[in-house]
């Protein structure tokens, strides 16, 4: 059997930037805020272990929100949320379980207790892998796949 070995890609070369990327940059500059070194003074293109710094304001919670946010809108060019959150459970400090698959799993729960806030919007990209959404235009566009 053949093992296919996958580049790990940036954490900005995840999505579809071109659609999305006015909502996009407002929320990777709310992260920049709480993020820890080197990424905090990195550009976004250069962002790829991301650690944060949780407090009382900035809560896992607030990260898990935005990250439902983008999936429900099909920002992301994975379309299957497991595959997401093994690259966060790998990239990023969401959670602190040892066990990969527990963190994995752990992360996957978290998104999806905030996935039902846009659960119309995800219906939608759900039904057309095509489709993405766009908040700041206030209209749906739809990307080609040649």
């Amino acid at each position: 059997m053949k093992e296919i070995l996958e580049k790990e890609q940036s954490f900005l070369g995840q999505f579809y930037t071109q659609n999305c990327w006015g909502d996009l940059r407002q929320i990777l500059e709310v992260w920049r805020q709480y993020l820890n070194e080197p990424n905090h003074s990195a550009k976004f293109k250069d962002w790829d272990n991301l650690e944060f710094a949780f407090s009382s304001v900035f809560k896992r919670k607030n990260v898990y929100y935005d990250l439902a946010r983008m999936i429900a809108y099909g920002w992301f060019k994975e379309r299957k949320i497991a595959r997401i959150c093994e690259y966060l459970a790998k990239h990023t400090n969401l959670d602190d379980n040892q066990n990969m698959f527990r963190r994995k799993e752990n992360i996957r729960h978290g998104i999806y207790g905030q996935i039902n806030h846009f659960k119309k919007e995800r219906e939608q990209t759900k039904k057309d892998e095509s489709l993405i959404i766009t908040t700041q235009q206030g209209f749906t566009t739809t990307k080609r796949i040649a």
